[in-house]
């Protein structure tokens, strides 16, 4: 039920009393006789009494004994309002109850003071007096009045301290709300905290301190002058939850408070700010400029190996995210970090065009290099698209100091993310351009390879014919293969070309230093009437020597007979085993695993230059270590192998084609002149699949290289010519570089 005003219930009492007392009196008199005025104040109700008295007023507004009874009543009335709630009422009745009392003054005299004295009932006769005198009329009336003062100002003391407090915690309240709506988490606070936000923060806890300071005197007010059933207490709580606790309204009218602990909350942050963050932000400088500073040495020319990986301080980065979930920051030294770390790899000395030339240095182990330095572009690549993507004005604003001072704010920051793809794409372009020289010098070095082993019947040379079995001299020997073993040994096969015999193949052994070991010719001509011509191919190491297959072929009957045979030898030269294998075709590749005693071999056609534009024949050959065949695959292509490897339990041959014939359908690059091809076989030689690989410029892959398990690189360079000599100094030449699993999938493409 809605309640009703005690000032409006006055009001309503005395319009009905006025409409039951008024008619009655005006029936007998059309004056109020003042002694019938006092009869009803008499009665004691007070609701009646002030109405009546009101009335005998406008009929006689210089009677002091009407003032008199109207500021008791008032002044009563007064007192009995609720000063916290019901204030206007209150003000409303002290001020005329001080009105009454200076009107009850003002026209109090002598003369009606003798003829009034029975209407003061409350004023009791001095000692020694009979009657009430005007003079004690008077003080009781300067009494009255310094109460309703006295009244006043404590009630406004009360009342100024009371909102005081109210007034200002509501001003921590609405300043921490502000905060709360304009920073969802309070580790944004700690980062974006500039002057005016610590300044709001400061405000929050003074206005809690005025809080306390104006309650407190409040509370020995009402100690002093107790006022309705008031008796507050507060209870303080910690803000621990931000932005679930804090923001809730307190009733000080309630004699127990909870009153939220700003100036506790407003303290823990600022002191976080004043010695956390600042300390952080020195350590955030200190950790840029080490970056920055390194990055600027290596930028120089200067290729070493000196240099470790650059790692952030993971208790830097630790510090940083407690106060931020995806800090800005971090993101931008993640990218700078990981272009340090390619710079480093780029100025590693294998990557120095001086060391172009180094043999000490294995060829699958500087393609490995490169694939770390591809890596780490990539990662560069990663941490710049992150870094981009967490660009926003919150986020930039967490770090608008150490940004403004090292890249030049937020326009720096964008110039950044754009520019730097370029940048580290030029690290990576001059590196591969290394890249391709290593590739053309290795593929050359056999070729241009000027030692020789010195021995009786002529010096047999450590270069290898590049394209095809055949010398252009006679009484001289060439080099097909050669392999290096563990102690710097190396076994070396080839053929001896005589100058009214046949050709004979040969294997020979040597140290380091390039002295002979040993030598064995290799004829298998049926007899000195039918002479065959003989040419050793491939060498491979086994575990006490060496294993090589033997191409021959004869051409005195006019018609070609091809034969291939796997010789295996021991470390003094002796042969320990001789076995037919493989198909009549011209051996192009051998590979032997020592391990499980298994030989892969892939044959192509009968003309002895690789290079032959024909479409052959292609077998790939999976046999056991006397020759014996597992199994044969056969395909048609015309092109050239590159090399054929083991992964696991699939065998995968990599090749350049012109064209494929697999499966009735005939394959052609789809762009370019020359593609790349990979044919994967299973345990049983069953093709599992072919995969092609066309670009629309013309390349030529040199090697097909497996770097680990799972990654197989297949390299070469962006041109059709097969002439390197041309590809090292043409810097117009670029590497053809791409990164495959076993499936064939290409994972990185240059």
């Amino acid at each position: 039920m809605k309640q009703i005003n005690p000032m409006n219930r006055i009001i309503i009492i005395s319009i009905l009393f006025l409409g039951v007392f008024k008619p009655a009196i005006n029936a007998q008199t059309s004056e109020i006789k003042y002694k019938d005025v006092f009869k009803v104040v008499s009665l004691g109700n007070e609701a009646k009494s002030y109405e009546i008295l009101l009335q005998y007023q406008k009929q006689d507004p210089f009677h002091a004994n009407t003032y008199y009874h109207l500021g008791k009543i008032t002044k009563k009335w007064a007192k009995n309002y609720d000063p916290l709630t019901d204030y206007e009422n209150l003000a409303y009745f002290t001020y005329h109850a001080k009105l009454y009392c200076n009107l009850a003054l003002k026209y109090l005299n002598e003369k009606n003071a003798k003829k009034d004295r029975y209407y003061y009932p409350d004023l009791k006769p001095l000692e020694g007096v009979k009657r009430v005198t005007h003079q004690q009329i008077y003080q009781e009336l300067i009494e009255s009045k310094q109460e309703v003062e006295d009244f006043e100002k404590t009630i406004n003391n009360i009342r100024v301290n009371y909102y005081g407090a109210v007034r200002n915690y509501n001003k921590s309240l609405t300043g921490f709300k502000a905060i709360a709506d304009k920073n969802s988490k309070l580790k944004d606070i700690y980062l974006t905290a500039d002057e005016k936000l610590i300044s709001e923060i400061k405000n929050i806890a003074i206005s809690y301190d005025s809080t306390l300071y104006f309650f407190d005197i409040y509370k020995k007010a009402i100690a002093d002058y107790p006022i309705m059933k008031y008796n507050q207490t507060y209870t303080l709580i910690p803000i621990e939850t931000y932005r679930l606790e804090g923001l809730t309204k307190s009733n000080f009218l309630n004699n127990k408070i909870s009153l939220w602990n700003y100036r506790q909350w407003s303290d823990t942050v600022l002191a976080v700010i004043n010695n956390d963050i600042k300390e952080l932000r020195i350590d955030i400088e200190l950790e840029g400029k080490k970056i920055d500073s390194l990055t600027n040495i290596l930028n120089l020319d200067l290729y070493t190996g000196n240099y470790d990986y650059y790692n952030l301080d993971e208790k830097l980065a630790y510090r940083i995210g407690r106060f931020d979930f995806q800090p800005l920051i971090l993101d931008l030294f993640n990218y700078k970090a990981s272009k340090l770390n390619l710079v480093i790899d780029s100025k590693k000395p294998i990557n120095n065009p001086a060391n172009i030339n180094d043999s000490t240095m294995v060829f699958r182990n500087k393609l490995a290099f490169y694939k770390t330095l591809i890596e780490k572009k990539q990662q560069s690549d990663a941490n710049l698209i992150t870094l981009k993507n967490n660009i926003t004005p919150f986020n930039i604003l967490k770090y608008e100091d150490y940004l403004s001072t090292n890249i030049n704010g937020k326009r720096g920051l964008s110039d950044c993310v754009d520019h730097e793809p370029e940048n580290i794409k030029k690290i990576l372009d001059a590196s591969m351009q290394n890249l391709k020289k290593i590739i053309a010098t290795e593929e050359l070095s056999d070729i241009l390879n000027r030692k020789k082993i010195a021995q009786k019947d002529g010096d047999i040379p450590l270069s290898i014919l590049f394209s095809e079995l055949s010398g252009e001299g006679y009484d001289s020997y060439y080099t097909s293969s050669k392999i290096l073993d563990n102690n710097g040994d190396k076994y070396i096969t080839g053929y001896y070309v005589q100058s009214d015999k046949n050709t004979q193949a040969f294997v020979a052994k040597c140290d380091s230093l390039l002295n002979l070991a040993w030598i064995q010719k290799i004829d298998y001509s049926p007899n000195k009437k039918n002479l065959i011509n003989n040419f050793g191919t491939f060498i491979n190491l086994t575990e006490k020597g060496c294993i090589t297959t033997i191409h021959t072929r004869d051409t005195t009957g006019g018609k070609l007979l091809i034969q291939n045979w796997l010789v295996r030898l021991d470390a003094d030269g002796k042969t320990v085993s001789k076995d037919s294998i493989g198909p009549n075709l011209v051996p192009r590749i051998m590979v032997f695993d020592d391990i499980n005693q298994k030989v892969i071999s892939v044959y192509k056609g009968a003309e002895l230059n690789k290079f032959t534009s024909n479409m052959d024949t292609l077998i790939v050959e999976y046999a056991d270590s006397s020759g014996q065949s597992i199994w044969q695959t056969p395909l048609v292509i015309n092109g050239d192998i590159v090399n054929v490897l083991r992964s696991n339990d699939k065998v995968i041959l990599a090749a350049n084609y012109t064209e494929l014939f697999y499966n009735g359908e005939l394959k052609k690059p789809q762009n370019s002149k020359a593609g790349a091809m990979l044919a994967i076989f299973n345990n049983e030689g069953s093709i599992i699949n072919i995969k092609t690989y066309s670009e629309s410029y013309p390349f030529y892959m040199t090697h097909a290289v497996k770097l680990d398990s799972e990654t197989i690189n297949l390299v070469g360079v962006k041109t059709d010519s097969k002439d390197l000599f041309d590809v090292i100094n043409n810097s117009k030449i670029q590497v053809y570089y791409n990164l495959i699993d076993t499936k064939g999938e290409i994972n990185y493409k240059y």
